[in-house]
C-alpha cells in the first residue's frame, strides 16, 4: 500500500471535464489500495485574471488583501473536484493550506512554508477519504492567509510529502511516492529519501535532482530555480493540452 501525494496544475483542472477526468485517475488510483492526499492548483488562468481584477480597483493593491484574493482560486478546484469524486462513489474532503495546518512566514505573496501539522490530513485518511489540498498558500502563527508566489502549488505537494513521511514511517506497509502533473510518479519518491531531509527545508533538493545536502544556505536560490522550471513546464503542459482537446 502506498500513500501517494498529487499535485495536478491549473491546465490539469482547466475545465470541467478536465476535473473529471482528473477524479477518475484519483479514483482509479484509490481502488488499487492506495491513500491519496492531493494538491490542486488554481483553475488555468484565474490567478492571472484575479490580479487583474485587482488592478481594475487599484494600480498598488495592497498585498495582504491580494493574498485574500488570490487564495480563493484553489479553493474553487479543490471543492468542484471532491464533488467529482464523490460522483465517482468515493470519500473525499477538501482542505485550504490554513485548514491542513500550513504554516508560513509573515511575507504575503511570497511567503515560504515554515511548518506543517499534518493532524487533520491524518484523520482524514484513517477515515477512508482522499485528501484534496488547495496548493499555493497557508497561514501565519498570527492566523494572516499568505501564498507562496509562483510554483506554489508544487512547493506545497513537496512539503506535504516530507511532513507525511513519519505518518507512512509509522503505518505498516505503507510507504510514501510523490506524483506531479497527471499522477506520474516522480523517482526517488519513497519514504526512505523523503524522512532524510530536515522537515523545515521543504524538499527543494529533492525535487530539483536529489540534492540531500543541508539546504538552509541555498534554499532561496533554489526556490527560483523551481520556480522557472515550473513556468516552463507550466506552458509545455498547456501547449500539449490544448492541442489535444
Amino acid at each position: 500500500m502506498s500513500l501517494i501525494v498529487q499535485k495536478y496544475g491549473g491546465s490539469s483542472v482547466g475545465n470541467v471535464s478536465r476535473i473529471k477526468r482528473v477524479a477518475e485517475r484519483i479514483v482509479a488510483r484509490k481502488r488499487q489500495g492506495n491513500r491519496l492526499v492531493v494538491v490542486v492548483s488554481a483553475m488555468a488562468d484565474t490567478t492571472d485574471e484575479l490580479i487583474a481584477l485587482s488592478r481594475k480597483i487599484t494600480s498598488e493593491p495592497s498585498e495582504r488583501e491580494l493574498d485574500m484574493l488570490l487564495a480563493t482560486g484553489e479553493q474553487v478546484s479543490v471543492s468542484l473536484l471532491a464533488m467529482a469524486i464523490h460522483q465517482k462513489g468515493e470519500k473525499a474532503v477538501s482542505f485550504t493550506g490554513p485548514q491542513v495546518g500550513i504554516i508560513t512566514d509573515p511575507f504575503h505573496t511570497k511567503a515560504r512554508i515554515l511548518d506543517i501539522n499534518t493532524g487533520r490530513i491524518q484523520d482524514a485518511l484513517r477515515r477512508g477519504n482522499i485528501v484534496i489540498v488547495a496548493g499555493f498558500q497557508g497561514k501565519t502563527q498570527g492566523d494572516e492567509i499568505t501564498t507562496l508566489g509562483r510554483g506554489g502549488s508544487d512547493l506545497t505537494a513537496v512539503a506535504l510529502a516530507k511532513a507525511l513521511a513519519a505518518f507512512a514511517r509509522n503505518t505498516p506497509a505503507l510507504q510514501i511516492k510523490l506524483g506531479f502533473v497527471q499522477g506520474q510518479l516522480i523517482q526517488p519518491g519513497e519514504v526512505r529519501a523523503l524522512a532524510d531531509l530536515p522537515s523545515r527545508q521543504v524538499l527543494l533538493g529533492q525535487v530539483v535532482g536529489g540534492f540531500q545536502a543541508p539546504l538552509a544556505s541555498l534554499v532561496h536560490s533554489l526556490e527560483g530555480i523551481l520556480r522557472a522550471l515550473v513556468s516552463v513546464l507550466d506552458q509545455v503542459r498547456a501547449k500539449k493540452e490544448t492541442a489535444s482537446s
